[in-house]
């Protein structure tokens, strides 16, 4: 369904924002409200990340797990996405494996593992992720868009990243909020 022939796995790979691009324009659109400028803001962000921590976290599935995915295919990441809609996860690993993996001949799973949990469970969200010997450079927080949600997931975050990280957060829907305590 989503396995338009964009091109071959060099010319993907010469530009990959163009084919991040095209790919996420395949979305239906509930699945794809971030805009094309923000999605290649992440991408050249996660291509600044040096060093021995590989991991990168998401909250929440859309046209950002495009942009993690890709980026963790090209830069030797490892994605971690944590989503309670199991069906928005199923409709993005299959965009993934039909529009990025079969072009480029590689396997989902090497580079994405989603988790249909609630990010802040400590069983199955990003506490859970705290013995993982490398620990995450970046995170996109993307999931319950609430105030009091979104310190909550920072910290958990916070409590297992690298020294040095990057933090996006989609749309926190700060109504009559000055200020982010």
């Amino acid at each position: 369904m989503f396995d338009f022939i964009y091109d071959n796995k060099k010319n993907i790979l010469k530009n990959p924002e163009k084919f991040i691009i095209f790919v996420k324009r395949l979305l239906p659109k509930y699945a794809n409200s971030l805009p094309d400028s923000a999605a290649i803001s992440i991408f050249r962000e996660i291509k600044k990340l040096k060093g021995p921590n590989n991991l990168i976290i998401e909250t929440g599935v859309g046209a950002s797990t495009i942009v993690l995915f890709l980026a963790s295919y090209i830069y030797k990441k490892k994605l971690f996405t944590f989503d309670i809609n199991p069906d928005k996860i199923s409709l993005m690993r299959q965009v993934i494996n039909d529009a990025i993996c079969r072009p480029l001949k590689i396997n989902i799973f090497d580079y994405w593992t989603y988790v249909p949990s609630n990010s802040l469970d400590k069983y199955t969200g990003i506490p859970a992720l705290e013995g993982f010997k490398r620990k995450p450079q970046f995170a996109f927080l993307d999931s319950y868009h609430s105030l009091e949600h979104i310190k909550k997931e920072v910290m958990e975050f916070s409590k297992i990243a690298s020294k040095e990280f990057i933090l996006g957060i989609d749309d926190g829907h700060l109504i009559n909020s000055r200020f982010f305590p």
